[in-house]
């Protein structure tokens, strides 16, 4: 049976901002790749300065009709190097807006004398936010270059009585940058006929009532792109699935930014989902659906099945941009669980793979 379109599928609901596929640095089975990533030493808590500069740009190709001039760009200073910026426990943060020419700097930025971590957040009406991690070292002048922003593909759904109790909704995000809304169970055919890169199923029912329209923000990105990889958020560091060390290194597979927005623009905290006893055991029936390029499978075969006791071959997910109620964030990548590896069968339909380094008869 010759089988083609390989996603990779979450089985929960995932309502967060940013999500991604990363694989670890470890093999499923034989000797553990798995590098720590050591921790900073507060040392005397000497402090000295550092200069940040850089500049933002509209990513090439994009024929916006904006200025440069007024963008705000954050700065968060890990002061007591404890891996979280939250400025009521002393934590430095730095704001500061672009120029006409889109350029920004950071003078006398305080840091330890040992040199931290500091967490860069530039992000403009209509763009997706752009967030990196660098190390501050005191007396080095850091130059972040170009920051490119790009659009935010968004839709709007509106929700009364009658669309609630229309069944689920796809969002699905296109190889050709379209972004459409689909009602239905699975919406297959929309995924196998327009060619989809990522594509995310809401419950109407986790929608809380008070919400009457639902401004979705989707767009996804391959990993093993050049040009998307410069996009990903964050560090290729993140929480230890087996949680023995602090820190693992990570390999991004493909990415995706996802944000929800009621009709207000405030972030919608969705209720609690609802059992899931009725749902099939079908490994392949999920609410995230996210298209494996070729060099992409490649990378997740190489790195071969992280949990051998569910069917089909199973890959880590990372979710990013998390906030704990005091308002600190860690500005690291957090292990949520795992996604199956699936396929489109000749009959239309989703039947769970296995890891495999002979890809290419799945073409």
């Amino acid at each position: 049976m010759k089988l083609s379109d390989i996603f990779l599928i979450l089985r929960i609901s995932v309502l967060l901002c940013v999500l991604s596929l990363l694989v670890s640095c470890s093999g499923g089975g034989g000797s553990s790749k798995i590098k720590a990533i050591s921790e900073a030493q507060p040392g005397s808590r000497s402090v000295e300065s550092v200069s940040i500069t850089g500049k933002v740009k509209y990513a090439d190709g994009v024929l916006v009709n904006a200025t440069l001039e007024g963008i705000r760009v954050d700065l968060l200073v890990d002061m007591d190097m404890n891996g979280e910026y939250n400025s009521n426990e002393g934590d430095k943060i730095y704001s500061t807006l672009t120029d006409p020419q889109g350029y920004f700097r950071f003078y006398e930025v305080i840091v330890p004398s040992t040199g931290t971590h500091g967490l860069l957040k530039v992000k403009a009406p209509g763009f997706i936010p752009y967030t990196k991690e660098y190390f501050l070292i005191p007396r080095v002048p850091l130059s972040v270059g170009d920051i490119e922003l790009e659009p935010a593909p968004s839709i709007t759904i509106s929700l009364n009585s009658t669309s609630r109790s229309a069944g689920h909704i796809w969002i699905i995000y296109g190889k050709d940058g379209s972004l459409t809304a689909h009602r239905g169970s699975r919406a297959l055919d929309p995924l196998t006929v327009n060619g989809s890169m990522v594509a995310v199923k809401i419950d109407p029912v986790e929608i809380p009532d008070n919400v009457t329209s639902l401004t979705v923000t989707l767009k996804g990105y391959d990993s093993t792109n050049p040009r998307d990889i410069k996009f990903f958020p964050g560090d290729f560091r993140g929480e230890d699935p087996n949680g023995k060390l602090s820190e693992v290194s990570l390999e991004s597979v493909t990415f995706s930014y996802m944000e929800f927005r009621d009709q207000n623009g405030n972030p919608v905290n969705f209720n609690s989902p609802r059992s899931r006893s009725r749902q099939s055991e079908d490994p392949c029936e999920g609410d995230i659906l996210i298209f494996l390029t070729p060099e992409a499978l490649k990378k997740v075969n190489h790195f071969r099945d992280v949990d051998r006791s569910k069917q089909g071959c199973q890959a880590p997910l990372y979710t990013y941009g998390s906030q704990s109620p005091s308002g600190s964030t860690d500005g690291k990548w957090r292990y949520r669980g795992t996604l199956t590896l699936c396929a489109v069968s000749p009959e239309g339909k989703f039947v769970p793979v296995d890891c495999t380094d002979n890809s290419s008869d799945m073409y």
